[in-house]
Order: structure tokens, then C-alpha cells, then sequence
């Protein structure tokens, strides 16, 4: 089991720079994390700048992210969001 900060628990709306050295500094090993988050920060800043905020010493890993499929609305909402799926899941993984 990798102890891991939630943003549901502590940190909630921080950007994900400062929620990740949050975790670092109260000695988390992992954190949850928006997938989506992470899809804008590579677009804005390159997927190898983001992947150096989980890297630095001690590493904190990207443990979980939410579901970014909005089930509950529309049909028409949840195919979209069901798309971007794939494209999301394998940028999480990239992570790793």
C-alpha cells in the first residue's frame, strides 16, 4: 500500500505543483491527482516538465485519478467524455 494524499483530505484546489510538494513535505508517497490536470500542464508545459514534479527527491508517484467520465448527465456527455478516455488514461500512465 503506497500512502497517498486526497485531495478530498487535505490540499483540495491547490495546483498540482504545490499539492505534489505538499505530499512530498508531510511525507506521502503517492498522490491522487486530476488526469485532466496533467493533460493541460503537458500542453502547456511539456510532458517532461510535469513528470519532474512527481521525480524530485522523494519521489511522490501519481497513484489515482478520478474517472473523467461524466456518467450521470446525458447520453450525449457521456460519449464524449468516454472518448478522451483512452487518450487520458494512457498520459496517466506515462507517469508511471
Amino acid at each position: 500500500m503506497i500512502p497517498s494524499l486526497s485531495p478530498a483530505t487535505a490540499g483540495n484546489g491547490l495546483p498540482l505543483p504545490q499539492f505534489v510538494e505538499l505530499a512530498r513535505r508531510h511525507g506521502f508517497s503517492g498522490v491522487e491527482f486530476s488526469v485532466e490536470e496533467i493533460a493541460q500542464l503537458v500542453e502547456a508545459e511539456g510532458f517532461d516538465a510535469v513528470a519532474a514534479l512527481f521525480e524530485t527527491a522523494p519521489k511522490v508517484l501519481p497513484v489515482v485519478f478520478g474517472c473523467p467520465v461524466e456518467w450521470r448527465k446525458d447520453e450525449e456527455t457521456f460519449q464524449s467524455d468516454l472518448e478522451k478516455l483512452p487518450e487520458l488514461a494512457a498520459l496517466a500512465e506515462r507517469l508511471d
